[in-house]
């Protein structure tokens, strides 16, 4: 059985003044991940994505308050404990020199006690998205590794003359070529099936406990029942008329984002669209008052297990370019944080937002400072595409130390490749050839 994934993020106090030095160190880091002096990823085989990066006080010019911290955040397979405890065995002089710049690092060589530190300094995500579920990363690597030799085989030995690729193939020659393709490829690794769907089945488990319950009511006291019914349609609507008078009231004060300016706009493009790709990293503070911040997390909560139970196949709210991604809330539940490993541009992986997600985020950021009038929780919002966009840059920081154990390879292209690993059912063999 495949080990779990796991998505950890550490957030650690740096001491006053150091942070701009550790911006330098990580920024050297950052700049040869993989073979940098200080430490080397690839050495660590469960981890698909990591980051580090300084996260600054809301307001760095303003009174004291929260210190700037150091946020270190990954996605990988098995434990926690277990992944800490090889990047000490292995990398302790780089924790060293990067964690000496945070309060409390328990000093150098010490790796027992580093461990501790950092697991002690865990935060919980409040929604996570993962594209290819319940895979690790050899399993991926194998899948785009055996997909390669197929094509391969099609460039080299496949005759032009032939229909390679699918194309004008009977069932029966594509699915002969499909078996000449899989024996070519060998060994196909051994990926488990996609999870199943199953938020219709809760779903409907749930609708039948609510009317089953009513009913028991009705039964035993039919002033209850009336009661039950009243507090089901009630509750609903009184949220919406508090969330109302919040939305006018939000609106009513609102201030559209001023563009970034160029030097935040250079900090975060020498970053970006060097590979496949790309990182973000953004934070913003929630709204006060105990209803936005009970809204959020009931809002996480539905993206969760919306991501759990029905984005569980490369795509997330119709968005097939996010490898992972999850939502934080930090200080306190004051701050929102938000790490995504996507493919594409920023203007594309915006773009992708507003035409096919909107409902979603809209519904998560609309609880944040600053972030555009919204109607009923999940409409208009992202849909004011410039004011959407200037918030996102405002609010996104520089990611200064990122990592991809496959950073050339998209979600489609680990997707076909997943479908190619697989035995065809029978009749779609023509379709997966046409993957190729």
């Amino acid at each position: 059985m495949n080990p779990e994934q796991r998505s950890m993020t550490i957030i650690a106090p740096i001491l006053p003044g150091r942070e701009e030095a550790l911006k330098s160190l990580l920024r050297e880091i950052g700049n040869d991940v993989e073979n940098n002096p200080c430490i080397r990823f690839p050495e660590f085989p469960p981890v698909h994505f990591a980051r580090w990066v300084v996260i600054p006080p809301p307001d760095p010019s303003g009174p004291a308050g929260p210190p700037f911290q150091l946020a270190f955040g990954t996605d990988h397979d098995g434990p926690d404990e277990q992944l800490l405890g090889q990047m000490a065995a292995k990398a302790m002089d780089a924790l060293d020199a990067i964690y000496s710049h945070c309060d409390g690092w328990p000093g150098p060589g010490n790796a027992d006690r580093a461990v501790t530190y950092l697991l002690n300094r865990r935060i919980p995500y409040g929604a996570r998205h993962i594209a290819c579920r319940r895979l690790t990363v050899q399993d991926l690597k194998d899948a785009v590794t055996a997909r390669g030799r197929m094509e391969t085989y099609i460039d080299t030995v496949v005759r032009p003359t032939r229909a390679g690729r699918g194309d004008g193939l009977s069932d029966s020659d594509a699915r002969r070529q499909m078996g000449v393709l899989r024996d070519y490829a060998e060994p196909i690794p051994r990926i488990p099936p996609p999870p199943a769907r199953w938020v219709v089945a809760v779903a409907a488990v749930g609708a039948a406990g609510v009317i089953g319950g009513l009913s028991l009511l009705f039964r035993r006291s039919p002033a209850l029942g009336r009661l039950g019914v009243a507090a089901l349609v009630g509750l609903p609507a009184l949220f919406l008329a508090a969330l109302r008078r919040h939305e006018t009231a939000d609106k009513e004060g609102w201030v559209e984002a001023t563009p970034p300016t160029l030097e935040h706009l250079r900090e975060l493009r020498d970053w970006e669209d060097h590979k496949v790709q790309n990182q973000m990293t953004h934070v913003v503070a929630v709204k006060p008052g105990l209803f936005r911040r009970l809204t959020l997390g009931g809002v996480l909560g539905a993206v969760n297990f919306l991501a759990r139970s029905l984005w569980n196949r490369g795509e997330l709210g119709g968005i097939p370019t996010i490898h992972f991604a999850r939502w934080m809330l930090i200080d306190g539940g004051k701050r929102l944080l938000f790490f995504s490993n996507f493919d594409g541009s920023w203007e594309n992986y915006l773009s992708d937002f507003i035409d096919r997600a909107s409902a979603g985020l809209t519904g998560v950021w609309s609880n944040t400072v600053g972030f555009p009038p919204t109607q009923y929780l999940i409409n208009d919002g992202s849909r004011r595409v410039e004011a959407f966009k200037n918030w996102t840059r405002k609010n996104q920081i520089e990611t200064q130390v990122w990592y991809s154990a496959y950073p050339d390879v998209s979600v489609v292209n680990l997707l076909d490749a997943l479908a190619l690993s697989r035995p065809p059912a029978p009749g779609t063999e023509r379709a997966l050839l046409g993957k190729l």
